[in-house]
């Protein structure tokens, strides 16, 4: 079994213009490390709507996008986590917001369609996520090179007993893609991160977005990668194209856990469905 991985956190400006968007990640994606086992990016990586009045770009998966990061995938090696993108959904015009996972042959592995949906009526900051989106209905726990991780998109962090589920799988680390606004990030990002990783003493893996996003709202950058004791490992200004790197380690992990025995034998977060279904990418 791995003891250690390496990931790559990729912060990025999408906006509503799809090709100028793929060119960008094309040329953000050729300066990744050829050491890097995994690459996570942020909630809507390749096109964030900026007018409401837009209509939702919506696809199959696996489509046009996972093609595309299946190519990248297949060329550096390595796992892709597609922070988000809108999956298409029979007999409604609303769509999933989801999390894909593909492994090195280009092939997706799991999918995770955010539970969480951002409902926010902050005065400046207006965002309804579920005029347009359905929310998902488990939790899903990816497998990669000996480390279970946990997903989650942007506002599934503000709440805890998804991350205590995940805790009580003992996963190794989790992902929380984001496209989190500059309002709320200010006042939140920061301690919401660090408390999900000390309180389930996991690595958090925090992609999100800078620039205008979703109902041109400003978002907040300062992509993350926070170590099991709640340690800033790296952190991405707010306002540049960047990639983060970090080493992933079990020693690290077990040395905190043994430290501070705070973990629970069972979740206090059930769902309907077993732990079996969760992992799927049907």
């Amino acid at each position: 079994m791995k003891t250690t991985i390496n990931v790559a956190v990729l912060q990025c400006n999408a906006t509503a213009d799809l090709t100028s968007n793929l060119t960008q990640l094309n040329n953000q994606l050729s300066h990744i490390s050829d050491t890097t086992t995994v690459i996570i990016l942020p909630e809507m990586v390749a096109y964030r709507r900026l007018s409401l009045k837009n209509p939702v770009v919506a696809e199959t998966i696996p489509g046009q996008l996972c093609e595309f990061f299946g190519k990248h995938a297949r060329r550096l090696n390595a796992w892709i986590v597609i922070g988000s993108l809108c999956e298409s959904i029979p007999n409604t015009a609303k769509v999933y917001n989801t999390m894909v996972v593909i492994d090195p042959s280009g092939t997706v592995q799991y999918r995770y369609r955010k539970l969480n949906l951002f409902n926010c009526r902050i005065p400046g900051n207006r965002l309804v996520e579920s005029d347009y989106f359905l929310p998902g209905t488990q939790p899903v726990i990816a497998s990669i090179n000996g480390f279970k991780i946990g997903l989650s998109i942007c506002f599934d962090i503000r709440f805890p007993e998804l991350y205590q589920f995940y805790a009580s799988q003992r996963v190794d680390a989790l992902i929380c893609a984001a496209s989190f606004t500059t309002i709320t990030g200010q006042a939140h990002w920061k301690p919401l991160l660090q408390a999900r990783a000390i309180e389930t003493q996991c690595y958090m893996l925090a992609p999100n977005q800078f620039g205008v996003g979703g109902g041109n709202l400003p978002t907040y950058g300062h992509s993350m990668i926070i170590d099991p004791w709640g340690e800033i490992l790296s952190e991405a200004p707010g306002n540049k194209a960047t990639i983060l790197y970090a080493e992933l380690s079990k020693e690290r992990l077990q040395h905190t856990q043994n430290q501070l025995p705070i973990r629970r034998p069972n979740p206090l977060y059930k769902f309907n469905s077993d732990l079996d279904n969760m992992n799927t990418c049907t």
